[in-house]
């Protein structure tokens, strides 16, 4: 338990020991001004009876103080592999759109360095997560749900589990931002908690919405990164250490087009002697997004999700090769988006989550190293 968490488990303690104790002196009080008033006999007539009562207090406050304990101290590991994410609900009326048509306002720029995709093999992805998890949440430890720098706490209803900071009901989606705070909501608020708890010296990195001016209607994004006001002039920003999220409702992107967003392999470039370069498709489309929005903002890892269906990926410190995971679905449990989260923010933040299972950037030709 680190120092934060021991800190608030003895504050809750010495809080709960000082109710105890004041409640008792407040009992012994009674007792010597009932014997200073009717003298020693009538008290010593009904000292059987008061002491039963007192053990029975100190019984009972006892119980009291597991109670509490058990409440605001959670097994992560335990919590991590039942969060399935709970399902979205759709509205009876949505926007007309075709999914396989995903309009974003993206054209070919000689720019873009994205050269190929790569497809992690699912194997390799899911062993990692569960590898990493493993290492880092033990069965024996549990954590005091309360982060006192940032707030928050878990948000995933799991049996079992006290939520100290439920959601409030979102409702059913008809639009991108309904979808966004389903993303938002669940997922993310859970996994960013997850990781301050975890990793203390990640707090400092927040979710921070994005503002999208093109494609509002239909594409939504929030960055996991350090607060810029926490950042020194001194402080090298070339390569980021954050994680891009990107969010489309399901009817725009459906799990076929993420299939053919996974499968791409080779991204097009325009060709340089030719004025009308061919139109590009949905997937290549949703590639030039994704490469601009992360190359904007120097951030290699990214995922990009309907909510109902989740991929993880990154680029290459050089920006021209991408690594994707395979399709997860919201219902997955082994492991659940949760894990899948709390593995893909800590691999970005590997130098603070100091653990040995996290994975690097790729080098192209090479996978990843962990």
């Amino acid at each position: 338990m680190s120092i934060v968490e021991q800190t608030a488990a003895q504050s809750m303690k010495d809080d709960i020991s000082s109710r105890i104790e004041a409640t008792l002196a407040r009992a012994s009080a009674t007792v010597a001004a009932v014997r200073a008033d009717a003298g020693d006999g009538a008290v010593d007539e009904f000292m059987p009876n008061l002491r039963r009562i007192e053990r029975d207090f100190a019984e009972r406050s006892s119980q009291m103080m597991l109670k509490w304990s058990k409440r605001f101290s959670l097994d992560y590991r335990e919590y991590v592999e039942k969060a399935k994410l709970p399902p979205m609900e759709l509205s009876t009326v949505l926007p007309q759109y075709h999914s396989h048509a995903n309009r974003l306002s993206i054209k070919h720029e000689s720019r873009r360095r994205l050269e190929y995709v790569n497809i992690i093999p699912q194997s390799l992805f899911f062993s990692s997560v569960t590898r990493f998890l493993s290492a880092v949440l033990s069965g024996d430890r549990r954590y005091l749900d309360d982060d006192p720098v940032n707030g928050g706490g878990i948000t995933i209803p799991v049996p079992g589990f006290t939520l100290s900071h439920p959601l409030t009901a979102i409702g059913k989606v008809s639009n991108v931002t309904k979808a966004f705070q389903w993303v938002m909501g669940y997922p993310l608020m859970t996994a960013n908690h997850l990781v301050h708890q975890i990793f203390p010296r990640t707090r400092m990195y927040t979710l921070q919405d994005g503002v999208e001016q093109v494609d509002e209607d239909i594409f939504r994004w929030v960055i996991w990164a350090r607060d810029e006001e926490t950042i020194t002039a001194s402080e090298d920003l070339y390569e980021s250490d954050s994680v891009m999220i990107m969010v489309q409702p399901p009817w725009v992107l459906a799990k076929d087009d993420l299939q053919s967003f996974v499968q791409l392999g080779t991204f097009p470039k325009p060709d340089p002697e030719s004025q009308h370069s061919k139109p590009m498709t949905s997937s290549q489309r949703l590639w030039g997004k994704v490469w601009d929005l992360c190359h904007q903002k120097r951030a290699h890892w990214f995922v990009i999700t309907s909510y109902e269906y989740w991929v993880f990926g990154c680029f290459t410190r050089g920006w021209t090769n991408a690594y994707v995971s395979p399709i997860m679905a919201d219902y997955t449990g082994e492991p659940t988006v949760v894990q899948c989260l709390l593995f893909w923010f800590s691999s970005a933040v590997a130098d603070l989550a100091k653990s040995e299972h996290v994975w690097s950037l790729p080098v192209v030709g090479n996978l990843f190293s962990c």
